[in-house]
């Protein structure tokens, strides 16, 4: 299997992949999606349940981080695990999407196939993709949950991210670093650090002002990416934001914890 880096590729072995993720993909469907044309990748765990939750991944990222999450999620709604252009299994665009082209692609996702009672979760970047998302068409959405958001105002430089994001790795499993360095890896590094550049010059902190849609921010005690005095500062930020932190989860909370963070989910969603 080639991953392309850039302009050139190397070769990752096919057993990277079989063995990060063992986790079992029961009744999941793999569909390719057409959304502004762009085919993207779409993992689907459906019981037609009465709410539908999105899941976006972050920055160099895809969804196979959220697989063992979205499985117990699975259990109480439809999951979908979206791929975004340029990311995963979904083919890379001439060049790398912004922040908001990237939203505009779920948008139009969600408002095409005709999604009912949608929840975004947003992990990281992705978090910063929901929340531009839920601005745009706040009435096709039920609600947002924003799992460890970036880019946090206080800390605002490339360089800076880069020293957290290396401080994260000793927070983070074996099998969770895998997968980080499998998919930076697949995505290549010019258009990582392109793509971290458009995520360092977007303030998600204006992008949630006024937002009527009601939120949920979750930051892990452990998490020296976006963490907590950040994020619960970034709660009070919309007119209708929740707070909870998640004792002892680094900055990949849905890897690390998935039960207890479909609980924390669970109970939210429960009270809307």
């Amino acid at each position: 299997m080639a991953a392309q880096l850039g302009y050139w590729s190397i070769q990752i072995p096919d057993i990277l992949d079989k063995s990060l993720f063992k986790a079992k993909l029961c009744h999941v469907q793999r569909i390719p999606v057409s959304v502004r044309n762009h085919i993207i990748h779409i993992r689907k765990f459906i019981s037609n349940k009465s709410i539908s939750i999105v899941l976006v991944h972050g920055l160099g990222m895809s969804g196979d981080y959220y697989i063992p999450f979205a499985e117990k999620l699975a259990r109480h709604y439809d999951v979908y695990v979206v791929d975004l252009p340029g990311y995963g299994r979904t083919p890379k665009p001439n060049k790398p999407l912004t922040i908001i082209e990237l939203s505009d692609v779920l948008h139009e996702y969600v408002r095409v196939w005709d999604l009912k009672n949608v929840v975004l979760i947003g992990q990281s970047m992705g978090c910063q993709i929901v929340a531009h998302t839920l601005r745009s068409a706040p009435k096709l959405f039920l609600s947002g949950i924003l799992l460890a958001p970036t880019v946090n105002k206080h800390e605002r430089s490339l360089v800076k991210q880069g020293y957290r994001l290396l401080q994260d790795f000793f927070f983070e499993s074996i099998k969770a670093n895998g997968i980080v360095i499998h998919n930076y890896l697949r995505m290549g590094p010019i258009r990582y650090f392109i793509t971290t550049k458009y995520m360092v010059n977007d303030h998600i902190e204006q992008t949630l002002q006024y937002m009527t849609v009601p939120l949920l921010l979750v930051s892990g005690s452990n998490d020296r990416i976006a963490p907590t005095a950040w994020v619960k500062e970034l709660s009070a930020t919309p007119l209708n934001g929740s707070f909870r932190e998640m004792n002892s989860a680094p900055h990949l909370m849905q890897y690390q914890k998935p039960i207890e963070l479909v609980a924390i989910v669970r109970q939210y969603l429960g009270m809307l």
